[in-house]
């Protein structure tokens, strides 16, 4: 059972301080968001994929899914939780991008028809399913379309939407779903009167958003002043 993230916040930080290590694959378009230091970057690999946590996975050119790494909690999505030292294939197509935990232990991926679908850890309902069961295989976020991007953390996951806003799911203890209170949610909620964002990418319990103008927000834990702020305030809310 991994750690949950009310328990982890340093090692949540010594984590993130870690080389991400790179295994190399034929044919593969990645695309990762990560939160490091104050910033956000977007990372294309051509032939590379990236790991978060204690798992791996990465999206190929043709829809496909292939992760790798620990597995008892299903965060591979191949049906068990049989650990794997080499990349298997999900159980999934039509995959336009994939994320996983950043040393949590679950998954997501957005289809091309704008769909969520989440696997593994599910103990604070960050896979958007409306319960709190794991899951061996991806599972689809019910109602929740027009999908352009996913980000996944320890215990939350986030999602742009094509319309520009965003939209928070799972851990809330720290406010770093963004909607004012730290109440978990089992399902997607969108953080009030935020709008026109580009990009999300979701860390340990907080959260850091890009909008259309440039400017960049963040939310959530900030004992390490992970949220750019200048003081180690957290915040409930962009």
């Amino acid at each position: 059972m991994p750690k949950k993230s009310t328990t982890s916040k340093r090692s949540n930080t010594s984590r993130s301080s870690k080389k991400r290590p790179q295994w190399q694959l034929p044919l593969l378009a990645v695309l990762v968001a990560a939160t490091v230091g104050f910033g956000i970057f977007i990372v294309f690999f051509s032939k590379a994929g990236a790991s978060a946590g204690s798992h791996s996975c990465v999206a190929k050119t043709d829809g496909t899914v292939w992760c790798w790494g620990d597995n008892s909690q299903g965060q591979l999505g191949t049906g068990n939780t049989t650990k794997s030292l080499i990349p298997v294939k999900v159980n999934i197509t039509g995959v336009a991008s994939v994320s996983a935990g950043a040393g949590g232990a679950h998954s997501c991926a957005t289809k091309t028809d704008g769909t969520v679908w989440c696997w593994g850890y599910n103990g604070q309902g960050q896979l958007g399913t409306g319960n709190t069961t794991n899951s061996l295989i991806p599972k689809v976020v019910p109602y929740f379309v027009g999908v352009a991007s996913v980000s996944v953390g320890t215990g939350h996951s986030c999602a742009t939407k094509t319309d520009g806003t965003l939209w928070c799911w799972g851990d809330n203890e720290w406010g770093q779903l963004g909607t004012g209170n730290t109440t978990k949610s089992l399902i997607p909620k969108v953080i009030p009167y935020f709008v026109k964002v580009a990009s999300v990418s979701a860390g340990g319990n907080h959260s850091c958003a890009t909008k259309t103008d440039g400017t960049l927000w963040c939310w959530g834990d900030n004992e390490w002043g992970q949220l750019g702020t200048g003081n180690t305030t957290k915040s409930l809310i962009p």
